[in-house]
């Protein structure tokens, strides 16, 4: 194992490299990722500029919340009390925990090698804002030394009644760019998914109809015209889907034949978002010169988004006395 810091201003890139495949590079700013090296090539969209990476609301690898997802007309209620959000999707609606989320604070971090990983640490607290409570969290990632697999534990705590639900927000990219993701493979193990209005918001829970089922796995090209992605502000996946089993950690497994790469996800949450770069912002990235759609897709384990607007839905709730806890693993072959 290899590891390494690099500093810009007072922000630190780590590098971790295993005893097999895979180089792992997290960023404080966000706690993200910034690059994640398998067989040679970068698997996921890093822009060249780090002022891009920084500032950029697209969110390549970085850490989403306090609240992942909208939030649908920038309001809801906890504990009988109404709270007015940022209105940073389309003016309407609250994305990705507002325009100064976590993604955007720089973290503290530690280094610590264990029997089977080098973990890093990351703690931000997110003070009292729009939302109820000061947020402490403590993010890991565990980068195996013999095992190509990267395990991100999340952990928080709150002062106050209030929303936490975080993921990451990594672009993938398993053909390193080369190619449009369309012609990558995605399984899920979820049967059903959320209907979206023209706001991207949730109507409802359904079950997955032949252009939203991957639970056999097939090419996400395979219905990406389809009337129902098209003819919709989506353009393409921007859609949540619940697993068939919660207790089944298995939440989805991305293949590119051509570089023979395989990507499996596992997690404790329910649910996972689907995003293939439907709405692509044209700048330099390590991978390509300019970024195309459908050029990468996001995969975010979560809570059900607007959760907290809906019913029979868990509604990512944090209480004092409570410890927030979930993973997501990556394992690349």
């Amino acid at each position: 194992m290899e590891t390494k810091i690099i500093k810009d201003k007072d922000v630190s890139f780590i590098t971790v490299k295993n005893d097999k495949n895979l180089e792992v590079t997290l960023c404080s700013f966000g706690a993200s990722f910034y690059r994640i090296v398998f067989k040679g090539k970068n698997r996921i969209m890093t822009p060249i500029n780090h002022e891009e990476f920084y500032n950029n609301e697209q969110y390549y690898g970085k850490l989403i919340g306090r609240f992942s997802g909208r939030i649908k007309d920038a309001k809801c209620e906890i504990k009988g009390i109404s709270y007015d959000l940022p209105k940073n999707w389309n003016g309407i609606n609250s994305l990705h925990g507002g325009p100064k989320g976590i993604s955007f604070s720089n973290f503290d971090y530690e280094i610590k090698e264990e029997m089977e990983s080098i973990d890093v640490i990351f703690t931000f607290i997110e003070k009292e804002s729009y939302l109820p409570g000061d947020v402490n969290y403590k993010i890991t990632y565990h980068i195996f030394k013999n095992k190509d697999k990267i395990l991100l534990d999340m952990e928080a705590n709150t002062t106050k009644e209030t929303i936490v639900n975080i993921t990451n927000h990594a672009y993938w990219s398993l053909s390193s760019g080369k190619r449009l993701v369309l012609d990558e493979i995605l399984t899920l193990g979820c049967k059903y998914h959320g209907d979206l209005d023209m706001n991207l918001i949730a109507k409802s829970i359904v079950t997955a109809g032949p252009t939203m089922d991957f639970t056999k796995g097939h090419e996400i090209g395979k219905y990406i015209n389809d009337s129902y992605l098209q003819n919709h502000t989506s353009f393409g996946y921007d859609h949540f889907f619940v697993k068939t089993n919660e207790d089944d950690t298995f939440a989805a497994k991305l293949e590119d034949k051509e570089e023979n790469v395989t990507l499996t996800i596992h997690t404790s949450y329910p649910a996972i978002v689907v995003y293939t770069d439907n709405y692509p912002t044209k700048m330099e990235y390590e991978n390509c010169k300019v970024e195309n759609k459908y050029q990468a897709i996001a995969l975010e384990c979560q809570y059900i988004p607007n959760g907290i607007n809906m019913d029979d839905v868990n509604k990512a709730i944090l209480k004092p006395n409570e410890q927030y806890k979930e993973f997501i693993s990556y394992e690349l072959e």
